[in-house]
């Protein structure tokens, strides 16, 4: 968090307020330090008794008190004034003449005394980054580069082989940029052998977790105020699916997200069509439920078609394995073993369906990728 110079559009606090308040202000000082001195010249002569001496003293400090609060409802805020009332009541004339001192010599260097204003900003400058320079900042991890003929490094990296720094920069930019992706890194950060930065990655934790929280609530009012929208049903369900799949949750919770995510798409399915993407979606949390037997419809689905995403295929062959079905399995990996040769698909699948398709010849070149 970044703070700025304070504002110096804001009224003064220590001004002493108007002109009458200056004038009142000053005589009180005076006579404090007139009635002070006298207590004192007495007490050195023992003119007085000293019980005379100390009930003057405390009138002095009573009728000094009552005049500064007095003086305060008007404006009269000189902490000058108030370190007399405070001093003479607890020092008598030693701390009547140190407050005169101590104005005398506030006055004269506040007259070359550097603004605080200009002190702060001279002290915590506010720098301004163009987009460009702000692009450049991000892109090489604010000055992390790792090789000399690059300056971009993955998070996994730099949290392993980087300085605390550079790490402390890692950390902060999962949290202001969270995404699933980044799940693996910040697990590795609570995991780091520095403290300093497993304790930085629990405060991220900490501070993701909240605006999840966060955003749940907002979606939760917005199905209040229309519960049959099958568009916030859908970003709802999203959410919790999310949320399950951060890696922050302990097992328990982890289910519970799961089970609710699975309760909002079920629900989505029941008002409407479903495209593949919400199918995919809810297979695949029955998957990692551990019920296959009712994922398979959904993941059959969502994986119809020759042009069906790496990721639902693979969930689809993954449901016949657990299944038990291979000869579906085997049918289903020939039908889609020309993605072998394709290097948009993910090396897993890739090996997957050279594996299941049993046809040795369409690896790739040096064996399956």
């Amino acid at each position: 968090m970044r703070t700025g110079p304070p504002s110096t559009a804001a009224p003064h606090r220590d001004a002493p307020g108007p002109a009458w308040v200056r004038v009142a202000t000053a005589g009180a000082a005076l006579a404090t330090v007139g009635a002070e001195a006298w207590l004192a010249v007495a007490s050195l002569r023992g003119s007085e008794p000293l019980g005379t001496l100390l009930l003057v003293h405390l009138a002095v400090s009573a009728a000094l008190t009552a005049v500064a609060a007095l003086l305060y409802r008007f404006g009269g805020r000189s902490p000058c004034f108030l370190l007399l009332v405070v001093a003479t009541a607890g020092l008598g004339p030693l701390g009547a003449l140190g407050s005169v001192a101590a104005a005398v010599l506030r006055r004269a260097f506040s007259r070359r005394a550097t603004p605080f204003a200009a002190w702060h900003a001279a002290l915590f400058p506010t720098p301004e980054a163009s987009p460009v320079q702000a692009l450049y900042e991000r892109l090489v991890l604010r000055g992390a580069g790792p090789a000399e003929r690059s300056t971009v490094a993955p998070f996994q990296e730099v949290l392993a082989l980087g300085t605390v720094a550079q790490k402390h920069r890692v950390v902060t930019m999962i949290s202001d940029h969270f995404r699933l992706p980044f799940v693996p890194s910040l697990q590795s950060a609570l995991n780091n052998p520095e403290p300093a930065i497993r304790v930085q990655a629990a405060t991220a934790s900490a501070r993701i977790e909240g605006g999840f929280l966060k955003r749940s609530m907002a979606l939760q009012e917005r199905i209040a105020a229309a519960p049959g929208d099958p568009g916030i049903l859908l970003a709802l369900a999203r959410h919790h699916d999310d949320y399950a799949g951060t890696g922050l949750l302990d097992p328990t919770r982890e289910r519970g997200e799961m089970r609710r995510a699975l309760e909002l798409y079920e629900r989505v399915g029941r008002l409407g069509p479903v495209d593949r993407e919400v199918s995919e979606a809810t297979g695949r949390l029955l998957l990692r439920l551990g019920e296959p037997a009712r994922a398979l419809p959904y993941l059959e689905e969502g994986a119809g078609g020759p042009d069906a995403p790496p990721s639902a295929l693979a969930l689809h062959l993954e449901c016949l394995y657990r299944l038990g079905r291979l000869s579906a399995l085997r049918a289903l990996a020939r039908r889609h073993r020309e993605r072998v040769a394709d290097p948009a698909t993910p090396a897993e699948l890739r090996r997957f369906l050279t594996l299941w398709a049993g046809d040795e010849a369409l690896a790739p070149a040096g064996g399956p990728a």
